[in-house]
């Protein structure tokens, strides 16, 4: 049995065609060793990151799995979306 996750029924409710790929993990992995556990090309591979800014506003980036996260150059690149920090919606 999988857990479908948001980012699972975000695609659903777009009515976006996907492919779940599932592998057995022990340890964390990086996207290259994915990419080769699942048989997929490392550029179809990529890494979803949140991150805190200054702010205290929470930061999604959507990342190619073969590219490391500089926050600040992949800020320019590849933000999908701000969100507040839940603190302010208290």
């Amino acid at each position: 049995m999988s857990i479908k996750t948001n980012a699972i029924r975000i695609v659903e409710t777009a009515k976006i065609d996907y492919v779940l790929h599932s592998y057995p993990c022990k340890e964390a992995l990086d996207a290259v060793t994915v990419a080769g556990k699942i048989g997929a090309e490392i550029e179809r591979v990529f890494k979803t990151l949140v991150t805190v800014g200054k702010s205290g506003n929470y930061y999604v980036f959507v990342v190619p799995g073969a590219e490391p996260l500089y926050a600040e150059v992949q800020a320019k690149k590849y933000m999908f979306s701000a969100f507040p920090s839940p603190r302010s919606l208290t």
